[in-house]
């Protein structure tokens, strides 16, 4: 098997995703909410998908991708 930050696995999600809601979803239609940025954010990036890092350091952390301090915090972003 592969694991994050391999684009096959995110392909996979994407693929039963659009299975789950009955459409194809273009990659910017997907949001990632993860804790890693090598295996999460980054992996979400380069599959084209939006991402956000939960804990995240917004200095170091890649363009276009948002930062939040906890869960709580994802209510203001999504």
């Amino acid at each position: 098997g592969v694991a994050k930050p391999s684009l096959a696995v995110f392909e996979h999600a994407r693929a039963e995703a659009s299975r789950a809601v009955g459409e194809a979803l273009a990659p910017t239609d997907v949001l990632l909410v993860g804790d890693s940025l090598a295996s999460d954010v980054r992996g979400a990036v380069a599959a084209g998908w939006q991402a956000v890092w939960l804990g995240g350091d917004a200095v170091v952390a890649p363009i276009g991708v948002t930062c939040v301090a906890d869960c709580a915090a994802l209510a203001g972003v999504l």
